[in-house]
């Protein structure tokens, strides 16, 4: 992946400079998946001996796990499936690359969501000529079908309830309901104010295994009471 223009284009945009530095996060790791293979095939080949990182590799290879070494996320994803899902991965980030900003974000293919939301607020700074604000961030799910870019804010999706159900007919997190996927979110950024809308604070995770740093929270629409979702410890997944 790569483009001399995008690099070396002056005046980036926050999101823009995002790009580039998951750019560079998905060629240092393609690049170490290829060394690694190299190095492993090689001492197969017995044109090398195996030290403790490379049998490592390829015990893990062996037993269809995906190197701990190739893991930027804690993952218990089979072999396959991770492959299958980084390809795709890198697939988003190259048509960014190419295309420009994406009408649909796909949150699961960004590295660093953090910093993603970070990219955000600079933009809302930068656009509303702001220098200093205490801002959050506004998750609004949308059931309507995406015809264009929102003027404020982008559009997201790939997000995954956790111990809880998405009602598709209500729109909002029910006990009762069809599905764990959330549909597209439109995730703006907002000054903080007391907010007396109510719903449910969701936690935002990586992944299972990967609930010790929250990401951000989302207020989820429910007619049921918070700490039924506290205790239920219901959250939002990238992956």
């Amino acid at each position: 992946m790569g483009s001399k223009e995008l690099f070396q284009e002056k005046g980036l945009s926050p999101l823009t400079v995002f790009l580039i530095s998951e750019i560079k996060a998905y060629n240092t790791l393609l690049h170490l998946i290829q060394t690694s293979l190299e190095e492993v095939k090689n001492c197969l080949l017995g044109d090398s001996v195996f030290t403790k990182e490379t049998e490592e590799i390829w015990n893990d290879l062996k037993q269809t796990k995906v190197p701990k070494k190739w893991s930027i996320h804690p993952t218990n994803k089979e072999l396959m499936d991770w492959i299958k899902e980084t390809i795709k991965k890198v697939e988003f980030i190259r048509s960014w690359m190419v295309n420009g900003e994406p009408k649909v974000y796909w949150t699961p293919a960004l590295i660093s969501f953090k910093g993603f939301l970070a990219a955000l607020t600079q933009t809302y700074l930068k656009t509303h000529q702001l220098t200093s604000e205490v801002l959050g961030y506004n998750f609004q799910v949308i059931e309507t079908v995406i015809i264009e870019k929102p003027k404020e804010g982008v559009i997201i999706e790939g997000l995954q309830l956790d111990n809880g159900i998405w009602n598709k007919e209500k729109g909002l997190l029910d006990l009762e309901g069809s599905t764990n996927i959330i549909p597209p979110i439109h995730l703006t950024i907002k000054r903080i104010t007391e907010d007396s809308q109510k719903g449910y604070s969701c936690p935002i995770y990586r992944n299972r295994l990967a609930k010790s740093d929250v990401l951000a929270y989302a207020l989820l629409p429910t007619r049921d009471e918070s700490d039924i979702w506290v205790l239920r410890k219901t959250s939002l997944l990238l992956e």
